[in-house]
């Protein structure tokens, strides 16, 4: 009876290590392999969830250069009003910048300003003598060189002596400076659209 005592201590001992050497197999073989291959489907999860987020920061930073563009393109048509004391120095200045486009001004008068909320217009009668290209010289430096200055009406006229080839030119002129008493005014609209 001993015998079969002993045999089924035995097989229990057989049966215990089997499932030891199992436990030690899965611990040491299949546990690592296993959570390696989950390290891997979150890993590879998480690459393509950052693949996205990429794809989307990247679109959204495309949009926000071509937002800074268009905002950029608008600053570059805003035009910083001058003080309305400054009305001298402007009409020197664009005395100066008829002269250097060849075009001989002989009088230059500015009416009484109109204030707005937004700014000070000032119309300027101009009287001139020169050439149709110093003419057309001179509107392209005003549109490039003076932005807060605005051509109302223009007459071209041949003086009627052939001796002298240059026409007159009568211009309103508007400049367009700070409200009285206001703070440096933008504007990015042509100040004759809010009139």
């Amino acid at each position: 009876m001993m015998m079969k005592d002993q045999r089924w201590l035995v097989h229990l001992c057989g049966i215990v290590g089997a499932g030891g050497l199992c436990a030690l197999m899965y611990l040491t073989l299949i546990l690592p392999l296993d959570t390696r291959r989950m390290q891997v489907r979150d890993d590879r999860t998480a690459y393509e969830r950052a693949k996205i987020e990429l794809s989307t920061t990247q679109r959204a930073m495309t949009d926000d250069q071509a937002a800074i563009l268009r905002l950029e393109e608008k600053l570059r048509d805003v035009v910083q009003l001058q003080p309305f004391t400054r009305l001298n120095a402007r009409l020197s200045e664009l005395s100066a910048l008829a002269e250097a486009n060849g075009v001989v001004i002989s009088a230059l008068r500015p009416d009484p300003p109109a204030q707005t909320t937004h700014y000070t217009a000032t119309s300027i009668a101009v009287q001139a003598e020169g050439g149709t290209s110093q003419y057309l010289a001179l509107l392209d430096a005003l549109h490039a060189q003076a932005r807060d200055v605005e051509v109302r009406s223009f007459e071209l006229r041949s003086s009627g002596d052939p001796r002298r080839p240059n026409l007159d030119i009568r211009m309103v002129l508007t400049w367009y400076a700070q409200p009285d008493g206001g703070a440096p005014t933008r504007t990015a609209a042509t100040p004759s659209d809010a009139s």
